[in-house]
């Protein structure tokens, strides 16, 4: 089975500033996608990101 992750929103909607540094949302994406594949034993296939602006030092990091 695939797995899609869905993380809540990192930057701020008014300033469009990151709301943590880029070491700790790799850290924090790194853990939840690493979870994801234990529990649902598939491979995540995407990130899903939903009324989110992903900034370039995001995907760059995806």
């Amino acid at each position: 089975m695939d797995c899609i992750m869905r993380v809540k929103n990192k930057i701020d909607p008014k300033t469009k500033e990151p709301l943590m540094s880029v070491k700790e949302f790799e850290e924090r994406t790194l853990e939840a996608k690493e979870t994801l594949e234990r529990v649902c034993k598939g491979k995540v296939i995407g990130y899903r990101a939903p009324n989110a602006l992903v900034g370039d030092w995001m995907r760059d990091s995806l």
